[in-house]
């Protein structure tokens, strides 16, 4: 069974706050695990993109470095790709949480630096689209490393 991407009707989008320049969509999440978080933001992870997923993780863990770049590129296209087929409301949580999901990767193969990275830059981006809930969980995450 697929999952549907999330509409802006779904209970985990709240009304628009601003950031200071233009209206934006805020995703609602509740407090819980970062591993939780790309999916709330509408990052709906499909099967194939699972497989490469883990398939990357190996690769991270055994330092492959033509077969990290062969499936991470592959991993981003399609990930691209699904985000491109969203409501342009739902596009930039999306990508937000197709950051954090390339951290967990990351995490999982024992690269906590890239981990850290990549969740560096789902904060700035959270906090640039006024995401503020967001931001404290991507916050918190990385307090606890």
């Amino acid at each position: 069974m697929e999952n549907e991407p999330q509409s802006q009707e779904d209970e985990n989008f709240v009304a628009p706050e601003t950031n200071g320049n233009e209206l934006a969509e805020t995703p609602e999440v509740e407090t819980g695990s970062i591993n939780e978080l790309p999916a709330r933001l509408g990052y709906v992870e499909t099967a194939e993109l699972n497989s490469i997923k883990a398939q990357l993780v190996e690769a991270v863990r055994t330092g492959e470095a033509e077969m990290i770049a062969q499936l991470a590129n592959q991993r981003r296209d399609i990930a691209e790709a699904m985000i491109d087929g969203l409501p342009e409301e739902n596009k930039v949580a999306a990508t937000i949480g197709l950051n954090i999901d390339t951290g967990l990767i990351y995490k999982a193969a024992g690269e906590i630096d890239d981990y850290a990275a990549e969740l560096e830059d789902a904060l700035e981006q959270a906090e640039n689209m006024g995401y503020q809930e967001i931001a404290e969980q991507i916050l918190q995450a990385l307090r606890s490393l």
